[in-house]
């Protein structure tokens, strides 16, 4: 695995985990987005993902369900590393997959369209000013 595609995996595991976290700003949905499960190959998923800032390691729970564990090391609050672990549900759609994690405060889950293609994951995080502006137009049901 290149480092290039390491490094785009793992930004785009830690962009979703930390829209989950932090809360600010993100586009939330009740329900997973995605119309059905998404049917996942572990092998293509599964392992250790090496980057210049550490590792993320991936493994398939459940691949009928696509039920993907990402577990990682970051500093908590005194700086000392902490274990850190995120369940992500991929969800098919029209051929478009959308990886959905719970989000902290228990408001939903924070989404976003992913792809795996040649052993390298890239996720699309929503447009939260095209979704606000969707809410205020009345175009989309919501809260801001």
């Amino acid at each position: 695995m290149t480092s290039q595609t390491s490094r785009q995996l793992k930004l785009a595991l830690v962009v979703l985990m930390l829209l989950a976290l932090s809360g600010c700003n993100a586009v939330i949905s009740k329900r997973p987005v995605g119309e059905k499960p998404a049917r996942i190959v572990a092998r293509d998923w599964d392992g250790d993902w090496v980057t210049t800032d550490g590792v993320v390691k991936l493994k398939v729970l459940d691949p009928e369900k696509g039920i993907i564990r990402a577990v990682w090391l970051e500093d908590d609050k005194s700086g000392n590393p902490a274990l850190k672990t995120a369940e992500i549900e991929v969800r098919d759609f029209g051929g478009w997959l959308f990886a959905n994690t719970k989000e902290d405060k228990g408001r939903g889950y924070v989404w976003g369209r992913i792809r795996n293609e040649d052993r390298q994951i890239i996720v699309w995080s929503p447009d939260e000013k095209s979704f606000a502006q969707a809410v205020k137009d009345g175009s989309l049901p919501g809260r801001l």
